[in-house]
């Protein structure tokens, strides 16, 4: 297994398709997944087993230095379950920010490996720190 930066999302930011900065990006806790760089859609990571545990809006910072940056991200009080064994960023709107079907939700990047990760919930909080606040580079 290995964290993987998509294909088509590579192509979707440099052709404007993901607008980084412009629309809503989601993150996601995930179980039941391996990674595959050819993946495109939400709908691929979900028929290839995957299932979203919890999201919840990326707060995305600037892009400098071909770096794509958040925040920390907080997940409060998830629900106790089976352990999750990744994470997911994925594009929730259209580059001019309208809402769209899973179908249409990019896939951004999905990590497998992370300090943070495999992870138990037991209804406490599951906070994720992006080294420098840099969570990819083109």
């Amino acid at each position: 297994m290995a964290n993987v930066f998509y294909t088509a999302a590579r192509e979707g930011l440099l052709t404007r398709e993901i607008n980084w900065l412009g629309s809503e990006q989601r993150i996601a806790l995930t179980r039941g997944y391996t990674p595959n760089a050819s993946h495109v859609f939400l709908s691929n990571f979900t028929s290839a087993g995957g299932t979203i545990v919890v999201s919840k809006v990326l707060v995305v910072g600037a892009a400098d230095d071909g770096y794509g940056r958040s925040d920390t991200v907080t997940f409060t009080a998830v629900p106790s379950g089976a352990q999750i064994t990744g994470l997911l960023i994925y594009q929730s709107e259209d580059a001019d920010g309208t809402p769209v079907a899973d179908s249409a939700k990019r896939l951004i990047c999905a990590f497998d490996q992370t300090y943070v990760l495999p992870v138990t919930p037991d209804g406490s909080d599951i906070t994720v720190e992006w080294p420098l606040d840099r969570i990819f580079r083109i």
